[in-house]
């Protein structure tokens, strides 16, 4: 199957999603085009059945794609860049102990919870899950995801402060997750069997640190070039430069978190925006483009997220257990975010309410999914994680992200 086709395809399927989603359904985009193909998926399935094999052939197409590759490897350092490329750095520092406790050890504690609970309900349902396989869930399923958080965000008006302390997590966070999945994986199929806290401890520290410091200098460099220019073109090459080279490099040769590095560099970049250094007719034409980037991304991911119900292992067994699971994230979810809240007195702008609406409104999205998808086929829980995965993250985007507007108007007027 040509490269051709296949993008085709894509975009077709893309833009008619968004279309039936803008005319008769008018959800966010995000949620709206993930029901749309989610609704495709199963008409497909159910022809399927009927001899008509075009689920399968769909089923080829997600796997030529290769969803985690497209993801990870393209996808997330794009849309980090352009989300945090839109954000108010002076506006995010003023919750910057609010938003690194939550990105770390927020994730940490969600990990152990959802790793110890899900093991007791596989246990209780004789899925035989090893626990290492639920810590490895638990890894991936912890952080919230920025694609999806971003895209919300963007419609319900939310108060600026929750707005900042989600989606300021929201873009480091996933960095953190990545780090541990990673660790945790390469124990399991033994490129590194050895568990030891202390190198876990430094490898986890030169990631996410060693990605805040990258990102930053990628950023100061970009902005000195930037700064220099009045030509719009090589401004927009200079920053896709950035992104394309500043993630493989952080990534592949630094080794260190390029999601993080990515999502600080963008706030470099957006700082440098707003200085009023810049010709304006450049700020405006570049926050534009990386606009349509995003959000042409954005709903290429969701239609693909739609897609992954052709690769679930369907058993009532797993489907009761995945259903158990969501609010077992959920409580984690919450305990990870009220935990850090208690432990320390800069966290006095938070409340419950705040801390609800923190929790129903981490969404997971593509990430996670990548993640699942990311696990070798020989490791014999790789179904069983993938499986709850998805329905995790499909309640996350349809359920969540559709009452999240609500929940937060009435939390203001309420409080008015």
């Amino acid at each position: 199957m040509s490269i051709q086709l296949i993008v085709g395809l894509l975009f077709t399927i893309t833009a008619m999603a968004g279309f039936i989603n803008y005319k008769f359904i008018k959800l966010p985009n995000s949620i709206g085009l993930t029901l749309v193909t989610l609704i495709l998926s199963v008409t497909l399935m159910i022809l399927g059945k009927f001899g008509l094999a075009l689920d399968a052939y769909f089923a080829n197409i997600l796997h030529e794609i290769n969803f985690t590759r497209t993801v990870m490897d393209f996808m997330l350092s794009f849309i980090l860049f352009a989300g945090s490329l839109h954000i108010n750095v002076s506006h995010m520092y003023n919750f910057r102990w609010v938003i690194a406790q939550l990105a770390t050890f927020g994730v940490v504690i969600s990990t152990i919870l959802i790793g110890f609970s899900v093991y007791g309900i596989n246990y209780l349902f004789n899925l035989n899950l090893p626990i290492f396989y639920c810590f490895l869930f638990g890894a991936l399923i912890s952080p919230t995801d920025p694609i999806a958080v971003l895209g919300v965000l963007k419609r319900i008006e939310a108060p600026k402060s929750l707005e900042i302390k989600i989606a300021g997590e929201a873009l480091f966070n996933d960095g953190v997750g990545i780090v541990l999945f990673t660790m945790l994986l390469s124990i399991m199929i033994g490129t590194n069997s050895d568990f030891d806290l202390t190198h876990t401890t430094l490898y986890l520290i030169q990631e996410v640190f060693g990605g805040i410091l990258v990102g930053f200098l990628l950023g100061r460099m970009a902005k000195f070039f930037i700064k220099r220019v009045g030509s719009f073109d090589i401004v927009l090459s200079l920053t896709l430069a950035l992104v394309t080279g500043g993630y493989a490099l952080a990534n592949e040769v630094l080794h260190v978190s390029g999601a993080i590095a990515m999502a600080v560099a963008g706030l470099v970049i957006g700082l440098a925006c707003r200085e009023g250094k810049m010709p304006a007719h450049i700020v405006t034409q570049l926050e534009h483009f990386w606009q349509w980037v995003d959000e042409l991304l954005n709903a290429i991911l969701f239609v693909l997220i739609g897609f992954v119900v052709l690769f679930l292992l369907y058993d009532l067994k797993l489907i009761a257990v995945s259903l158990l699971v969501i609010p077992t994230v959920l409580i984690a979810r919450y305990l990870s975010v009220i935990l850090p809240v208690l432990s320390s007195h800069r966290f006095r702008k938070f409340n419950h309410t705040t801390v609800a609406l923190m929790t129903w409104g981490g969404l997971r999205g593509g990430v996670s999914i990548a993640l699942a998808l990311s696990i070798p086929q020989e490791l014999d829980g790789r179904q069983i994680i993938i499986t709850m995965t998805y329905i995790v993250v499909m309640f996350s985007i349809i359920v969540q992200g559709i009452t999240i507007g609500p929940l937060i108007k009435r939390s203001v007027a309420s409080a008015v």
